[in-house]
């Protein structure tokens, strides 16, 4: 979990992640976390169940305010949520 933690997650979120039982983040998290976080756009490809959706939930999640407004957009879902 301490690999989660160094990519700046929040305590909730690392909860989260422990209790689906994800010991390591895969190479598309290494990378991409820490520049969602930042609140910075990417674009980013990798293998069905690498964990994308990990990398744009986290984030979105992370960075949410209490507003009423819209205040993230996924374009392009991963297929699983297609």
């Amino acid at each position: 979990m301490e690999s989660f933690r160094k990519l700046g997650i929040s305590e909730a979120i690392l909860k989260a992640i422990a209790n689906e039982k994800f010991d390591k983040p895969s190479e598309i998290q290494e990378k991409a976390i820490p520049t969602v976080l930042a609140g910075k756009d990417i674009i980013a490809g990798a293998a069905t169940g690498s964990g994308k959706t990990l990398v744009f939930g986290s984030g979105i999640i992370q960075n949410l305010e209490k507003k009423n407004y819209t205040q993230a957009l996924v374009l392009t879902p991963t297929r699983e949520l297609a």
